[in-house]
C-alpha cells in the first residue's frame, strides 16, 4: 500500500500531514505530487527529511486537473513500486492515527477496487479526497490511460463525478468474491461500484475527532495539531492553503 498526497504550495498543510505519517503509519510509502507551485524547494526539502517521494509538474494544471495529475502520477509510482493498493489524499485531508490496517481489512473482505464514501450534505455520491484503489485493476481496465490522456489535454472536470464513473468502468470486471459480497451488501445506484471506507464520515461537514478536513474543521484545528505535534507554524499559516498564490480547493 503506498499514499499520494496532492497539493499546491500549502507547505504547512504537507508538513503536518507528514509528520502525522512519521507518527501514525511509517511503514506506508509516501508520494508529494506538486501542482507546479513556487514552493517547489520547500516541499522537495520536507520530503527529503521525513524520507518521502516528491514529484512536480512543470507548470499549474487548470482548476481540477492538478488533482486528477496527481491520480496518474500516484498510479505510475505504484505500478512501479509493485504496490497492490493506491490511496489517494487532498493536502487538507489529514488523519491523525493509523488507517492502514482498516483499510487492509475492508479490502480483504469486500474485494472492490475502489474504496471512497458518499456526502448527504452535498449530495455526492463518491469523495476524492480520499480514496483508495486496488492499481492493477485501474490499470488493467484502462481507466488510468482515460485520465493520463485528459490531464495531458489540460482538461478540467467534475472531478468526483468524472472519477466515480471511471469507478464503475472498472467495477464492471469485478471478481467472483466481490459479486458474492455485493449479492449481500447491495449498493445505492448513486453510490455504486466502490467499498464503503469509514476514515470519512458519509458527510464532508461531519467532525470527526481522528481527521482533519477543511470542510468541518477550521484553521484552528490545524494550528492545534500542528502545536501538539511540535512544529513551527502560527495561526495564520493555516488560513490560505494557497499561500497567497493563487485560487484552489485541494
Amino acid at each position: 500500500m503506498g499514499l499520494v498526497i496532492a497539493t499546491f504550495a500549502a507547505v504547512p498543510f504537507v508538513h503536518l500531514a507528514l509528520e502525522s505519517w512519521r507518527r501514525n503509519y511509517p511503514h506506508v510509502p509516501v508520494l508529494v505530487c506538486d501542482d507546479g507551485s513556487p514552493r517547489e524547494e520547500q516541499l522537495r526539502t520536507l520530503c527529503s527529511t521525513y524520507g518521502a517521494s516528491f514529484a512536480r509538474n512543470g507548470a499549474r494544471a487548470r482548476a481540477s486537473v492538478g488533482d486528477m495529475s496527481a491520480f496518474v502520477r500516484g498510479f505510475d509510482w505504484a505500478r512501479e513500486a509493485e504496490l497492490q493498493i493506491l490511496v489517494k489524499m487532498s493536502r487538507r485531508f489529514i488523519p491523525l492515527t493509523d488507517w492502514v490496517p482498516e483499510l487492509w481489512a475492508l479490502a480483504r473482505e469486500t474485494q472492490y477496487a475502489t474504496y471512497s464514501n458518499r456526502c448527504a450534505h452535498f449530495n455526492f455520491g463518491f469523495r476524492t479526497e480520499c480514496t483508495a484503489f486496488h492499481v492493477r485493476s485501474w490499470f488493467d481496465a484502462g481507466a488510468v490511460e482515460e485520465l493520463r490522456a485528459r490531464v495531458a489535454r489540460n482538461e478540467p472536470a467534475f472531478v468526483e463525478g468524472y472519477v466515480h464513473d471511471f469507478c464503475r468502468h472498472v467495477h464492471e470486471r469485478r471478481c467472483e468474491a466481490n459479486q458474492e459480497f455485493e449479492r449481500h451488501h447491495p449498493r445505492p445506484p448513486d453510490a455504486d461500484g466502490y467499498g464503503v471506507w469509514n476514515i470519512m464520515p458519509d458527510s464532508r461537514m461531519t467532525r470527526k475527532a481522528d481527521l482533519l478536513w477543511h470542510d468541518s474543521e477550521a484553521p484552528v484545528d490545524y494550528h492545534r495539531a500542528s502545536v501538539l505535534y511540535g512544529l513551527p507554524y502560527r495561526l495564520e499559516d493555516f488560513v490560505d492553503p494557497n499561500e497567497g498564490l493563487g485560487d484552489g480547493s485541494m
